[in-house]
């Protein structure tokens, strides 16, 4: 390491997973969903969820398209509920998980803005409902969604035409 600085991209460098969740977490600030995650009732106490793609806190995740059991309320009990992503960068084998949680009053998600220095944990609800003894009701996604913006990939902003002509400045000076 010379004069305190590494670079990280050059031929034999090394990017981590680390390095790597930063930059992306840098260019695409939000944490949500780009596409898929829908959450459905399947049957009974069974929520479907949809094959989907998403990020937290720039790092990329897959959702396969799965079912989750809800633990119904007792008795003339209702309960809140939702259906969860929760990432846990310390848990080695299973650092990202899908599940459900129900509760008289659920417990706050975890969110630590800097999870990826932390090697902490972050929870992305997909979406919240109610549950009784014999059924799941008020099924809301919840979810944010990820969309195209004016970042380095399209839309808006300086971006660099394919139909116009650069040239640089040793081309303008021998002109």
């Amino acid at each position: 390491m010379a004069n305190n600085i590494v670079l990280k991209t050059y031929k034999g460098g090394n990017v981590t997973p680390q390095d790597d969740a930063i930059i992306h977490e840098t260019a695409i600030p939000m944490n949500g969903i780009f596409k898929g995650c829908e959450v459905s009732h399947a049957r009974g106490n069974v929520l479907r969820v949809s094959q989907g793609f998403g990020m937290i806190k720039g790092r990329f995740f897959e959702v396969y398209e799965s079912e989750i059991d809800v633990q119904l309320a007792d008795a003339g009990q209702t309960l809140d509920g939702r259906i969860y992503i929760h990432m846990d960068l310390s848990n080695t084998d299973e650092p990202i998980m899908l599940l459900a949680a129900t509760a008289e009053e659920l417990p706050s998600l975890d969110m630590d803005a800097d999870v990826n220095y932390n090697n902490s944990s972050y929870d992305l609800e997909l979406a919240a409902f109610n549950v009784s003894s014999s059924e799941i009701s008020n099924l809301t996604q919840t979810f944010s969604k990820i969309t195209a913006g004016s970042g380095g990939g399209g839309g808006g902003g300086n971006n660099v035409l394919r139909d116009t002509d650069y040239c640089t400045m040793e081309h303008v000076e021998k002109m």
